[in-house]
């Protein structure tokens, strides 16, 4: 099973989202829905504990990917009631009706299943291929209650340094400057252990200024 260490070379948020994955796992069992997720390249240091449970499946609309379901999220191609749990993770700021995704979601989820969801907040713009919202913790909350949802638990990714580090990260990916970007890159990356530290010793802050949200959800 995988240890998710820090990422000296990516953001603060990727690093919490791999955190929040990581606390999952001992939770995840039976049939597994990975939406949005992918099996070839996949993103950060997690990767799907496929000794602990019986399917780990994928669906993505990037055939790229090789998905298992190569369809919408919006509408899954998959019978209701299949699996035991579902990964939402970083995908609803991606579609244009987050709601009926998260609905389809609840749908293809078994009675008693659980759903693990990420999205952020106070993070740049970034496209997969296209990033259409944000949303507060209560916005988040509400929809998942109005699918059906319950026992929903909600918590904030990193604080106000983490925030600042992903801004200062992203401007220096984009500078077109290439010794400014190396400089840039290359000194955050030494910084980034003290925002991390800093988030934890100050953590108050982190209910109105986060990168995002991690939501579990039973249905």
């Amino acid at each position: 099973m995988l240890t998710v260490v820090p990422q000296m070379s990516t953001s603060c948020r990727r690093f919490h989202v791999d955190a929040f994955l990581k606390a999952a796992l001992s939770r995840m069992h039976g049939r597994v829905l990975d939406i949005g997720g992918k099996k070839v390249r996949p993103r950060g240091k997690f990767r799907p504990p496929l000794q602990a449970v019986d399917h780990w499946e994928y669906l993505n609309i990037d055939r790229s990917t090789e998905p298992d379901y190569c369809c919408d999220a919006e509408s899954m191609l998959i019978p209701s009631e299949r699996f035991d749990c579902f990964l939402l993770i970083e995908v609803l700021e991606h579609v244009m009706s987050p709601e009926k995704v998260i609905s389809e979601a609840h749908r293809v989820l078994k009675h008693g299943g659980h759903g693990y969801v990420a999205m952020p907040f106070m993070y740049p713009v970034h496209a997969d291929p296209h990033d259409y919202q944000r949303w507060t913790s209560e916005r988040l909350t509400r929809e998942f209650v109005q699918a059906g949802f319950s026992e929903i638990k909600i918590e904030p990714m990193g604080g106000a340094f983490s925030v600042i580090f992903d801004v200062l990260w992203t401007l220096s990916w984009r500078t077109e400057n290439v010794l400014a970007r190396r400089l840039g890159l290359f000194v955050l990356r030494l910084i980034k252990p003290l925002a991390l530290l800093a988030d934890r010793v100050m953590p108050g802050m982190s209910s109105y200024v986060t990168t995002g949200w991690g939501l579990t959800a039973r249905k």
